[in-house]
């Protein structure tokens, strides 16, 4: 389910502290940040598709391209899927869209020509090109609401958040 379904109406604080009180959680605020921010995100990515979708393509290809754009160089699939937290079988079909759409263009890898590598076309290129400017304006006017002693709290926290996250799932493993 996607991120931006799953909170979209999170419980309200009072609810949730009654709920969380049957599961005896200490400090039924956090619950409530959690689901806060996420809530958040899912109304800002709600809002960048809707940039995306001005020039008819998903999220998950334009951050394909932009990877592929960043390389500079034709880049493995498996580099990107890596890079972006994809699954290989996801890449492929990405790959394969993007390819049919005539954005992309595959090639055998020189080195091993059991492997290919994608490059940008120039169709690519035009539209990493035209995108790019609508995502940063977007970003940009969804982020004008913070001073920037405010953007650089909301920056520490984000990555506060990240650190728990990856060291909870080392210690799950």
């Amino acid at each position: 389910m996607p991120i931006e379904h799953i909170f979209k109406n999170p419980p309200s604080q009072e609810i949730l502290s009654r709920e969380a009180a049957k599961f005896g959680v200490k400090y039924p605020i956090k619950l409530f940040a959690y689901m806060s921010f996420m809530s958040a995100a899912g109304e800002m990515m709600n809002f960048i598709n809707e940039v995306h979708s001005q020039c008819k393509i998903s999220q998950a290809r334009v951050r394909i391209l932009m990877n592929i754009k960043r390389s500079c160089a034709p880049v493995p699939p498996s580099k990107i899927a890596r890079e972006l937290g994809l699954k290989k079988a996801t890449i492929t079909g990405l790959v394969s869209a993007l390819e049919k759409q005539g954005l992309i263009k595959r090639t055998r890898d020189n080195a091993d020509k059991r492997f290919y590598r994608v490059a940008l076309t120039k169709k690519g290129l035009f539209l990493i090109k035209k995108i790019v400017p609508l995502r940063y304006k977007a970003m940009q006017k969804i982020m004008s609401i913070f001073e920037d002693g405010e953007i650089e709290n909301i920056i520490s926290i984000a990555e506060r958040i990240k650190k728990a996250v990856k060291e909870e799932k080392n210690e799950k493993n």
